[in-house]
Order: C-alpha cells, then sequence, then structure tokens
C-alpha cells in the first residue's frame, strides 16, 4: 500500500510540474509575440461611424479574405544542390544559402460589389460565384524579409510601390499583411472597374463607341455626334471617379454638362446616373432619327 500511495503521490508531483510548465510557457509565448508586435490591437472606424478593435500579426494571414498561401517547388533548388562543396579540413558538405520560397494567391469575384443590385446593369452583369483568374506573388524569404520573386499581377496594379512602402525598409519586411491587403484591394478594385465597363457596355446602344485603358482608369463614350462623356477614376482602390467631362450636341454646338459631370464625381451611385444619361440620349437620338440603328 505505501509503495502505492508513493507511485500515486510521485504521478500527481509530475502532473502539476506539466501543468506549471505549460502555464510557463504560454505566458513565454504571449511575451514573445508582445515583443515582436503580433497580437496587438488597433481600432478600425467603419463607413457607419463604428469603431472594431482587430488583432494583428504574422498568425493572422491565413485569415486574410481572398488570400491563401502554398509553398511553391523551388525552380533553383537542383543548382543551388549542386553548387555544394567539401571542407577537407572538417570533411564535412558545405550547404549553399537557399532561401525559402512562399506562395501568395489573391482570389477575386468576378461580380464585384455593385451600387444597386436591382438594375438591369447588375443583373447583366458577371455571373455569381464565380471567381476571376487568380493572382500569384512568390516570395524568396530569408531573415524576415520578403523579396517579391515572380508575380502574374499587371504592370497598372502598383505592385512595387507597395513594396517600397512596406516590404523594403532597411532590408526587413516592415508589415507584410498591410501590403498583401493593399495589393488585394488594387486587385478588387480593377476587376470593379472593368465589371463597371462591362456594364456601360451591356446598357449602350449598339452604336456607341466606348474605349476603355487597359487599367480602365479612363473611360470615353461617344454617342453619334449627340453626347460624349470622359470619366477618370481615382488613383486609390476606390472606384469613385475622380473627373467627369460631358458634352451635350446642341443648336449652338457642343455644350458641358456641368451638373451631371459635378453628380457623376460627387454621387456615390455615380453608375447609375450615367446609364440614365446614356438611355434620355438614346431616346431622343431614336426620336430624331427613327430608323433602324445600323
Amino acid at each position: 500500500m505505501d509503495a502505492e500511495k508513493t507511485l500515486h503521490d510521485e504521478i500527481a508531483k509530475l502532473v502539476r510540474k506539466k501543468e506549471a510548465l505549460e502555464q510557463q510557457w504560454r505566458e513565454l509565448h504571449a511575451e514573445t509575440l508582445q515583443a515582436k508586435g503580433y497580437g496587438r490591437q488597433h481600432q478600425q472606424e467603419t463607413d457607419d461611424g463604428r469603431r472594431l478593435t482587430r488583432p494583428e500579426g504574422l498568425f493572422q494571414y491565413d485569415r486574410l479574405p481572398g488570400i491563401s498561401f502554398f509553398q511553391p517547388n523551388d525552380p533553383e533548388r537542383l543548382f543551388r544542390e549542386s553548387l555544394r562543396t567539401i571542407d577537407e579540413k572538417s570533411d564535412t558538405i558545405q550547404q549553399p544559402s537557399m532561401p525559402q520560397l512562399l506562395g501568395v494567391r489573391f482570389d477575386v469575384m468576378k461580380q464585384c460589389v455593385h451600387e444597386n443590385s436591382n438594375t438591369s446593369a447588375a443583373k447583366n452583369a458577371s455571373p455569381r460565384n464565380a471567381f476571376d483568374v487568380p493572382h500569384y506573388i512568390i516570395f524568396r524569404v530569408s531573415d524576415n524579409s520578403f523579396d517579391i520573386y515572380k508575380h502574374t499581377l499587371p504592370n497598372y496594379i502598383p505592385m512595387h510601390s507597395l513594396a517600397r512602402q512596406f516590404l523594403q525598409k532597411g532590408g526587413k519586411c516592415t508589415n507584410l499583411r498591410a501590403f498583401l491587403l493593399h495589393t488585394q484591394q488594387s486587385i478588387t478594385a480593377y476587376a470593379c472597374r472593368r465589371d463597371m465597363v462591362k456594364q456601360i457596355k451591356t446598357q449602350a446602344p449598339k452604336y456607341a463607341e466606348i474605349r476603355a485603358d487597359l487599367s480602365c482608369t479612363r473611360v470615353s463614350i461617344v454617342l453619334r455626334n449627340s453626347w460624349r462623356a470622359k470619366i477618370v477614376f481615382r488613383a486609390d482602390a476606390s472606384t469613385r471617379l475622380l473627373r467627369a467631362v460631358v458634352h451635350i450636341r446642341s443648336s449652338h454646338g457642343w455644350e458641358k454638362a456641368a451638373l451631371l459631370e459635378a453628380q457623376l464625381v460627387h454621387e456615390r451611385e455615380w453608375l447609375s446616373l450615367l446609364l440614365r444619361a446614356i438611355r434620355r440620349v438614346e431616346e431622343t437620338i431614336a426620336l430624331q432619327d427613327p430608323s433602324p440603328s445600323p
């Protein structure tokens, strides 16, 4: 009985010691994260004035919306392995430095946020639950630094300027999470602009001349010799307009539509206003020229 009691006491002591060590490890781990800036709380104000408190840190990367991570194959691995040398003094193999690769995938839905989902433009937009072509960035990771190795982003996505802002300060990674979020916002903004241009082309009459640059930031619309407009999107990751120039043909020549220009720039639902203006011009042209459109 004494031996059994002694054994139970020893087991109880080991259990208490294990619990104490686990608690000590948790406290040390929390102090390490706090010292590195992980897990800090920051407040962010939403559009409706509410303030949200969200954690920051590398452990939150796997929860970024529309962003996923993977381990890519290193195409230079075999070449680096061929550079291995043998130290004759120590008779050991000297392995060259082999930085790790980190792959990031950006996914965006084809149908972005529309201004009014009840409009016919929204109904004719891209189908629901359909993803756009994904974009990728491959990083070289070494000593907490992230260097862009390969990517599939087009030139009009400001990836390199964002990298200089968030990744290349003193040769160390300053804020990878901010870089990924800003890059995702730029990709999403481009997809939304492209979708809006598609809506304009869908709703405009067949004889309308609609042109846009590759980034869909500058759009030109001409309706025969009666109406023309040029719109320029903001440079930030948004779908609001920076400038709008609209001219209407009258008996006195071309006249500026100053009120419509101001509404397009300042109104959040500028796309609906533009489509309504195009439909009014289309109706006027149809009254003036009842012949079928070519």
